[in-house]
């Protein structure tokens, strides 16, 4: 059900019915323009072979370098990253292979913080982040996501938290 609802959003799968982002129905907007309004972070986050800096500035490869440093920050990374000999130079291996599934999925939210798009779609934004963490990544997001839409897919009770409506169940046929 999930992975439906975000292959649809994003234009990977068609649909019966309608949906609509801003009026405009997603079928009369191309895939790779309804993918530019869209940030995402999926639940297994893909990373490229390169550093921990080029993977976040997919998300917006023209950003300055505090604009990076507060998707860091804002993604509970800096200490991290400010650990490492290299910082931000340092490689992430392939498919993210010398990091951790946490750190990944931070740096594919940094990513997504730098795109600041208008619509985000979070799946599991959270998971297997310690509850300090979590805590700090749910009041960045609440704070950069102001006035979007965002749509979490979470099992864990502190992203409703920063919900304004909370929907537990989505059909999709």
């Amino acid at each position: 059900g999930k992975s439906t609802v975000a292959d649809i959003l994003l234009r990977f799968r068609d649909y019966g019915g309608s949906v609509t982002l801003g009026g405009v129905e997603l079928r009369d907007l191309g895939g790779e323009a309804i993918r530019g309004l869209i940030a995402v972070v999926p639940q297994q986050p893909h990373l490229f072979n390169g550093t921990i800096r080029e993977n976040i500035l997919l998300g917006n490869p023209a950003a300055e370098e505090e604009q990076v440093r507060r998707a860091v920050r804002d993604a509970a990374l800096a200490e991290w990253v400010d650990g490492l000999p290299l910082g931000l130079d340092t490689p992430v291996g392939e498919g993210g292979s010398a990091v951790s599934g946490g750190e990944a999925r931070r740096i594919a939210l940094a990513r997504a913080l730098l795109k600041d798009a208008p619509v985000f779609l979070l799946d599991e934004p959270t998971e297997g982040l310690d509850f300090a963490t979590e805590q700090r990544v749910i009041a960045a997001l609440a704070n950069r996501t102001g006035g979007k839409t965002v749509l979490i897919i979470s099992h864990r009770p502190a992203c409703g938290d920063m919900a304004e409506q909370v929907h537990y169940f989505v059909k999709v046929t």
